[in-house]
């Protein structure tokens, strides 16, 4: 999926992906690049190996991957974010873990630049005070245990996730659709446990995360989709009371905020709550 990303960037990130997978033993299919416009720059149609699928404007992460899964002719399916950088030795052993199990979800350690894992990616919380249990649990599992499935607490961020094209089928989607920008893998991670799906990650493989290149200039927008996000995984694993709880959390979160730094935040984050309840109301 590319959003707001350099060309260049994107196709050195899909060369070392090819690479990797033949490096593993395997045959490498063309990539699918799904463009987030109305138009695929000249750049990518001029690379004939790729499939380039455009045309249908910026739909958002999730209904990107998922446009792109029916175009996919191999029994794995890659799913990378265009801000992410990866040397061919790195995936090599995750494309080599990923051919021995079906209903799994596989990913590489998620790392910062600086070449930290970056363990904040897997948290997976509800309400605000939860936050902190799921940080902590994030940590001991990167830098302590050396398991590979994930307990609960954590989940796999959708940076970077293989499996088998049966497994993604199963799920129906992927991501929910109705997940523009964030939260979409933490509501992932919710239904691969309902149906038994495990999530690994493989430690001997590593993608490095650039961050923040899909979200520059539009923070505010940035913001918006992460309320909305969280408000609708709260109404997905608690129902309409889930959402009620976490609407006051959050409004009461940026109050207290507002009087500790002296910003004005809150007024932003009321006015989101109150457009996504409403949306909610519609639905119903």
């Amino acid at each position: 999926m590319i959003f707001r990303n350099d060309f260049e960037q994107v196709a050195k990130l899909l060369l070392s992906i090819e690479a990797s997978i033949i490096e593993a033993g395997c045959s490498a299919k063309p990539p699918i690049v799904v463009i987030n416009d109305d138009e695929a720059p000249s750049f990518y149609l001029s690379r004939h190996t790729w499939t380039v699928v455009a045309g249908h404007g910026n739909v958002g992460f999730g209904a990107a991957v998922n446009i792109a899964i029916p175009y996919a002719t191999s029994d794995y399916i890659f799913i990378v974010n265009p801000d992410c950088q990866a040397e061919p030795s790195e995936l090599q052993s995750l494309f080599a873990e990923a051919v021995k199990h079906d209903m799994v979800l596989y990913a590489p350690l998620v790392k910062t630049p600086s070449g930290a894992i970056d363990y904040k990616m897997y948290e997976n919380w509800t309400f605000t005070p939860f936050r902190r249990a799921s940080l902590l649990i994030s940590y001991v599992f990167f830098n302590i245990s050396r398991r590979q499935t994930l307990c609960r607490g954590i989940k796999l961020p959708g940076t970077a996730i293989v499996t088998t094209k049966s497994t993604a089928l199963s799920l129906g989607s992927i991501f929910d659709e109705q997940f523009f920008l964030y939260g979409e893998d933490r509501d992932l991670a919710l239904r691969c446990r309902r149906i038994g799906i495990e999530q690994r990650v493989v430690r001997s493989s590593n993608i490095v995360h650039i961050g923040g290149e899909s979200g520059a200039g539009i923070e505010d927008f940035v913001q918006t989709e992460k309320i909305k996000s969280n408000l609708r995984i709260a109404m997905n694993r608690y129902g309409r009371l889930g959402f009620e709880v976490l609407a006051w959390n959050l409004r009461a979160e940026s109050w207290i905020k507002d009087r500790l730094r002296g910003t004005r935040t809150s007024v932003k984050v009321r006015s989101d709550v109150m457009a996504c309840r409403r949306q909610l109301e519609e639905a119903i």
